[in-house]
């Protein structure tokens, strides 16, 4: 029935014009801010934690604003997954005027198109691209994005309801990126799509299993950090693409920022590296900090073993 109910909800939102779909998401937000809840929670606990200094109002007004956005990610979803390919094109922008992928081996058929310059896109080939997207505005665009470069693979966390796998794989491989799960099976099949230097995609703003990674500032606070981009780099040249898909208002489209990855992110000291990356992740949030996904317990796990009770509501 939950599985019914899903793919209804995800179809409805298809159907609607952008900017509606936006509006409901919005006022889902809105709700989640009014009604006390998890998400709502997290919100306010992750703000104080990272920003300690601004102004009580000041935090709840950006906790409100992100909790609204949030809830656009997620009617936005089905728009996203079933709306035309071309249509959905159309409504992305590059601000600095330029594809995010240029000079990168593409298909014809690709939202950045070909490599003007063939010696160029012969020098891309022989590295691997590593694509790096955290939960920022309309993330779920990650794989449209990586699907316009040759025979990329894209990392992604299995949902806790396994019924709505097949629906999620169906809805982001549908632009032409292979889904692969975080598990052992799909580390190997990301080793040797790497090996290949085939492009991957990876959400770097996710908390790993304990062991997975490690404790890195981000935002003055240390937040359990994967190690994989590195780990991955080392097993074949490698270049990092930096994207952060900002929402437009009113449902008008999407912005693609190119951000340029921090020095480091790809250090053979995982200290290093892991510091890099929640750096270049940092640079993503100052774009629109209302954007990011604040209800993620990002901060789970503490250094010294323990797990943060998120339950607990710091006013």
């Amino acid at each position: 029935m939950s599985l019914l109910l899903a793919k209804f909800f995800l179809r409805l939102m298809a159907c609607l014009p952008l900017r509606a779909n936006h509006a409901i998401g919005s006022a889902l937000g809105w709700a989640c801010w009014v009604i006390p809840n998890r998400n709502r929670s997290n919100t306010l606990v992750n703000l104080q934690l990272c920003f300690p200094a601004m102004a009580k109002a000041e935090r709840n007004t950006l906790a409100r604003s992100s909790l609204m956005e949030t809830g656009k990610a997620l009617t936005e979803t089905g728009w996203l997954w079933y709306r035309d390919a071309t249509q959905i094109r159309q409504l992305i922008e590059f601000p600095e005027q330029e594809s995010a992928f240029a000079g990168l081996p593409q298909v014809s058929s690709g939202t950045a198109g070909t490599c003007a310059n063939p010696k160029q896109q012969d020098a891309a080939a022989t590295e691997t691209t590593l694509l790096i997207t955290p939960h920022f505005g309309a993330w779920e665009l990650c794989p449209a994005a990586l699907a316009s470069l040759e025979n990329p693979a894209y990392l992604y966390r299995p949902p806790r309801a396994l019924a709505l796998e097949p629906v999620i794989k169906k809805g982001r491989e549908r632009f032409g990126a292979e889904m692969v799960a975080v598990d052992p099976a799909g580390i190997k099949k990301l080793l040797r799509a790497v090996k290949t230097k085939r492009p991957v995609g990876i959400l770097p703003d996710q908390e790993p299993d304990p062991g997975g990674g490690v404790f890195a500032d981000f935002f003055g606070v240390p937040a359990n950090t994967m190690t994989l981009l590195p780990r991955l780099a080392g097993k074949s040249d490698a270049r990092v693409v930096c994207l952060a898909i900002e929402r437009k208002s009113k449902g008008r489209g999407y912005l693609i920022h190119k951000v340029k990855a921090e020095p480091g992110l790809l250090d053979n000291n995982l200290e290093v590296a892991t510091a890099a990356l929640n750096r270049t992740v940092e640079q993503c949030v100052a774009i629109n900090p209302g954007q990011y996904c604040w209800s993620y317990r990002r901060f789970r796990w503490q250094p010294d073993g323990s797990r943060r009770n998120y339950s607990e509501h710091l006013a």
